[in-house]
């Protein structure tokens, strides 16, 4: 963190990252899920990736729609298109 006070000017500048910092970083695996519940589609994208504490408010099984994980799609968005998928909003 950073604090600056000049003469008609303060900045605050804060730095750092997250846990959650490898949904951003990572490419999720990429895989194809039709009729699987959300709670294993989240587990198959965050696996992978070290998460190992993993908590659902919504236990939608996943829609009919097909849910496919492209190549260099990133964890978070391959999280939004399963929660999609169920009419959830991650």
């Amino acid at each position: 963190m950073r604090h600056e006070v000049a003469r008609g000017q303060h900045t605050l500048s804060v730095y750092g990252r997250s846990s959650a910092a490898v949904l951003v970083d990572c490419s999720a695996p990429i895989f194809s899920a039709r009729d699987m519940l959300l709670q294993e589609g989240v587990t198959q994208i965050l696996r992978p990736l070290g998460v190992t504490r993993i908590r659902l408010q919504a236990t939608s099984p996943l829609s009919a729609k097909k849910v496919s994980i492209d190549p260099g799609d990133i964890a978070c968005g391959a999280l939004r298109k399963a929660a999609e998928a169920s009419e959830l909003w991650p």
